[in-house]
C-alpha cells in the first residue's frame, strides 16, 4: 500500500495534468518525445564531428558494452 505521501506526489501530478489539459495517456508525448528528440539528435552530431557511426542495436538479450568489445573499439 503507497504511503501517505505517494499518493500526495500523484494527486498533485494528475491536478497539474488536469490544469493543463494534458491527457495522462499524452505524457510520453508531451514530455518525453520532445527530450528524446534533443537527445538523438545531439548524440548524431556528436558522432558526426567525431567521424562515428551510430548503429541501432535492437535486441535486448545483447550487451551493447559486449559488441563494443567484441569489435574492437
Amino acid at each position: 500500500m503507497p504511503g501517505v505521501s505517494g499518493v500526495c506526489i500523484a494527486r498533485s501530478l494528475t491536478g497539474y495534468l488536469y490544469a493543463h489539459q494534458i491527457k495522462v495517456f499524452n505524457c510520453a508525448n508531451v514530455f518525453a518525445d520532445p527530450l528524446r528528440k534533443r537527445i538523438r539528435e545531439n548524440a548524431q552530431m556528436i558522432a558526426k564531428v567525431h567521424g562515428v557511426a551510430i548503429e541501432h542495436v535492437n535486441n535486448s538479450h545483447l550487451s551493447k558494452e559486449g559488441i563494443h568489445i567484441f569489435r574492437g573499439k
